[in-house]
């Protein structure tokens, strides 16, 4: 069970749904990731697939101001000595070798320390990220 504080959401109880306190929200969020596949599988994948420290939802599905074309933005910490690009193709392959589909997945991979480096930048992106991105995984 993951809770997120700032929040109020709490995330892999045994339905995999989230909960809010906030039925309009908790319908909406469990609605759209019953309709792909489910947000705890892809977050269970990755975790054990992967290997992060954390996970951050963000974008339109993050802030619930998701279309039906909107893709699933994710921020993954994880420590490594790949480049950018690779790890964000590991990523993407990964998922698309698991669930045999083209997900609509668009990660960022950050280090620990290009992330403490990135939220030091200052810039509206990161901020964005960390007052509406929701954690999924790991630590705040």
């Amino acid at each position: 069970m993951i809770f997120n504080r700032h929040t109020g959401i709490r995330f892999g109880n045994r339905s995999g749904c989230y909960k809010t306190g906030d039925k309009k929200q908790e319908k909406s969020m469990n609605t759209k990731f019953k309709g792909l596949f489910g947000l705890k599988k892809l977050v269970d994948f990755i975790v054990s697939d992967y290997k992060p420290e954390r996970i951050i939802l963000f974008g339109s599905y993050g802030s619930s101001a998701e279309k039906k074309s909107s893709d699933i933005d994710l921020l993954i910490i994880k420590k490594t000595h790949k480049r950018f690009v690779d790890r964000v193709v590991e990523v993407i392959q990964s998922i698309r070798r698991e669930f045999g589909i083209k997900y609509p997945v668009e990660p960022l991979v950050y280090t620990p320390e290009e992330w403490e480096w990135a939220k030091g930048m200052n810039s509206i992106f990161v901020r964005t990220i960390l007052s509406k991105g929701i954690v999924l995984y790991g630590k705040e």
